[in-house]
């Protein structure tokens, strides 16, 4: 398993057969991050992206039909399709640890096991690297204990540990390596108290991200399953910083973008943890729950730098914008434009227009260069918001609409559209191309006179966002260069 943290789109929830793993969320977001590499590295062969896009489309077909094994499968198929190569049985196998975070002194167990039906060898031959000891297995899975396990020497943690399996004459080892944390136990406990005895003097937002890092830490000690390897020790150390700030500093517009700034090295806990520099997991509260925010900031210190909010699409979650769409695409493209990304967890109960301002006032973004850019229902979300955007006083320089979308049903949404330059892109192949092209027409027809229509050859519902990405920033930068005029 490669030490890579992405993630599909996958359900809470599911009752898989008895070949698949417990849960597959983790293993498809490998397993999409994979492919989607190697549809980047196929950029000059565009017909072998063409003849794989219909097993790419299988296994997005796969995914909504809650076949997670089947799409599983498909994906690895594509991406060896991709790279020139036939599939090797040893694609199925996952390798999952029983606790993502745990202390020096403590143990932890890796388990293989077929997430899909393939023609494995039997017995299947797997080694242990770092025990230098093999095994002939004749059924899965096949579990294995290590430990006790000790603090590992060097900045990068246990991510460069060799907890792991290679299988027969495969030279690749599949590893899922936990995070080793000193005190881990303790300092979280220490947070918790912490929080529950100032928890009527934090900032809102502070109590609401707390609690959402005390969470995630909690199931990594665990062993609970989680779509993506979460970054334990960063988090943990993120809410000891913020428990013992200046909780009125904090709340002050643009005063978590200066408490940010003014933090010290975090090198080496980032790089223990895995945690990308410029990036944060915050929650905002709201009047029921909260809103979870995946967050980079610029490493310009310009003041008011630009914002882009980016809605996932279904089944998917804050981490999808980071990981996925080409590997982390957006991520890396907004650092081109110098400024925010925020990806918010679209859900039930999910407001764009409470979200964008309350991101606006704690990092003090150009209230007048705030960008929206949505993937299938992020983007319906993004048309739907609009005239509640208007509403709230908030002005969209840009809205992108990428494989979704469809015309507007009421008067107060297509006025509002009208006022905001958008971009719409659908993929050739894509199921949500007849939306989005009767979202053009409608546009059209209404005279809009920013609108940029875009059909985006051999692409369909997945791969369309990582190809449509580069023309999206590009367009968002034009409105920016158009702006500073």
């Amino acid at each position: 398993m490669l030490p890579l943290y992405g993630t599909l789109l996958a359900p809470l929830l599911l009752q898989g057969p008895e070949h698949a793993s417990p849960d597959l969320r983790y293993e498809l977001g490998l397993r999409v991050q994979e492919m989607e590499r190697a549809f980047e590295h196929a950029q000059e062969q565009p017909q072998l992206r063409r003849d794989a896009l219909p097993v790419i489309e299988k296994s997005v077909n796969a995914f909504f039909s809650l076949d997670l094994p089947g799409a599983a499968r498909a994906l690895d198929e594509a991406r060896a399709q991709l790279a020139g190569k036939d599939l090797n049985a040893y694609d199925c196998l996952s390798v999952a640890p029983n606790m993502w975070m745990l202390e020096p002194g403590d143990s932890f167990r890796l388990t293989v096991a077929q997430i899909y039906p393939a023609d494995l060898p039997h017995p299947i031959t797997i080694h242990v690297p770092k025990a230098k000891k093999s095994f002939e297995v004749k059924s899965l899975p096949f579990t294995y204990d290590y430990g006790p396990i000790t603090s590992p020497e060097g900045p990068y943690g246990t991510s460069s540990e060799l907890y792991g399996f290679s299988y027969g004459e495969l030279p690749a080892i599949y590893s899922a390596n936990p995070e080793v944390v000193p005190n881990a136990r303790k300092r979280a406990r220490t947070v918790q108290n912490t929080r529950s005895a100032s928890i009527d003097t934090l900032a809102p937002w502070v109590t609401a991200t707390t609690r959402l890092h005390l969470e995630i830490l909690s199931g990594m000690l665990r062993g609970d399953s989680f779509e993506t390897k979460l970054p334990g020790e960063f988090l943990l150390h993120r809410s000891e910083q913020l428990l013992v700030a200046d909780q009125k500093a904090l709340q002050v517009p643009g005063g978590y973008m200066r408490w940010l700034r003014q933090q010290g090295d975090e090198e080496q806990v980032r790089k223990r943890s895995g945690s990308i520099a410029r990036q944060e997991w915050i929650a905002l509260p709201r009047e029921r729950g909260r809103d979870v925010v995946r967050l980079q900031w610029p490493e310009s210190k310009e003041e008011q730098p630009p914002l882009v909010i980016a809605l996932h699409g279904m089944g998917g979650s804050e981490n999808l914008f980071f990981e996925g769409y080409g590997f982390g695409k957006a991520a890396r493209k907004a650092n081109t434009l110098r400024g925010f990304l925020a990806a918010p967890r679209v859900d039930a109960g999910f407001k764009l227009a409470s979200v964008t301002q309350q991101l606006v006032e704690m990092l003090n973004a150009d209230p007048k260069r705030i960008f929206v850019l949505g993937h299938s229902m992020g983007a319906q979300t993004a048309l739907s918001a609009a005239a509640l955007l208007e509403e709230a006083g908030i002005r969209i320089a840009g809205m992108v609409l990428i494989g979704g979308g469809r015309p507007a049903n009421d008067a107060a949404t297509l006025v509002a559209l009208g006022k905001i330059p958008i971009l719409v892109q659908a993929g050739e192949k894509d199921f949500a191309r007849p939306g989005a092209e009767a979202l053009i027409a409608q546009l059209e027809e209404s005279s809009h006179p920013t609108l940029v229509g875009r059909i985006v050859p051999d692409t369909e519902h997945l791969t369309i966002v990582q190809v449509a990405l580069d023309e999206a920033f590009d367009w968002i930068q034009w409105l920016l260069n158009r702006h500073s005029e």
